[in-house]
């Protein structure tokens, strides 16, 4: 009887240090992911400049357009797209229906599984979730789309089904961070691009207004003055 009571708390113990052993793997998987730096997307012209966060490994490449960019990154079956263009005259819905059309001209199923809209300030931010099929297999991608003014902001996170749970802290993460980057050039204050002159320069001139006289007359006078008190 001792021994089987012996026997079951070694098998709890041990079940004790699975389950820790588990959590930890998990814990590790999940905080692995974060390790990344971030991206500030400067490059097409007339474009507001965005920054987001994204991972250091990821194969990374960018298209330049004449109105915007693509940039990607791709790890193993994993992918995350960021278009940044400029619209006229469009509205996110607009975005959202193109984007639509252009997924049904390459997957079998489309489906839409969460949609969410913010705003902020004159920023206006649309979430959506998608479910997808592509040649038998189930895909999840998650879309942020940001417009502000005609600057429109799409941000994809693509993954199959079984793989998306291990990638969703990088894309959470690259979707929190999105975001447009105001601090360009052109927003300097005036204070800031104010070139003082040389202090030497200043010094000089003040030096040459203290030594002239203020009621300064001509020799000419002055000599013309003592003659005229010398007359009888």
């Amino acid at each position: 009887m001792l021994k089987a009571k012996n026997v079951d708390n070694v098998i709890m113990k041990m079940s004790k240090m699975y389950s820790r052993f588990l959590l930890c793997m998990l814990f590790y998987t999940a905080i692995a992911p974060l390790h990344g730096s971030a991206l500030r997307i400067d490059e097409a012209p007339d474009v507001l400049p965005i920054l987001v966060d994204i991972p250091n490994d990821w194969i990374k490449n960018q298209i330049i357009k004449e109105n915007g960019i693509i940039y990607t990154l791709r790890h193993q079956n994993a992918e995350i797209e960021i278009r940044s263009f400029i619209f006229n005259s469009v509205d996110i819905d607009y975005i959202i229906h193109a984007k639509a059309a252009r997924m049904y001209s390459k997957y079998s199923y489309i489906n839409i599984l969460l949609e969410k809209e913010e705003n902020d300030g004159d920023v206006k931010r649309q979430t959506i979730f998608w479910k997808i099929r592509y040649q038998n297999k189930t895909y999840y991608e998650k879309t942020v789309i940001l417009q502000y003014l005609n600057n429109i902001v799409i941000l994809s996170c693509l993954a199959p089904e079984a793989e998306y749970q291990y990638h969703r802290v990088i894309f959470e993460n690259a979707i929190l961070s999105l975001k447009y980057d105001f601090k360009t050039d052109e927003n300097t204050s005036d204070t800031d691009k104010k070139i003082e002159e040389p202090a030497t320069d200043k010094n000089e001139l003040s030096k040459d207004k203290q030594d002239v006289p203020e009621n300064k007359m001509d020799e000419t006078e002055k000599l013309k003055k003592e003659d005229e008190e010398q007359k009888p």
